[in-house]
């Protein structure tokens, strides 16, 4: 699997009551997308890229 990333590379999956602290991500079934062979999401705590 291959995870795209922005700002430092977080190896650690972090601490449950401490938000932020590693590589998991917050988010909401509402911005799931599930079909057939196929499944997206949006992390919550995700910035854009500035250019």
């Amino acid at each position: 699997m291959v995870m795209p990333t922005l700002g430092p590379l977080k190896t650690w999956w972090g601490e449950t009551d401490n938000p932020g602290t590693g590589y998991s991500s917050p988010y909401s079934h509402d911005t799931e997308l599930v079909q057939a062979g196929y499944y997206a999401v949006t992390l919550s705590d995700t910035k854009p890229a500035l250019n």
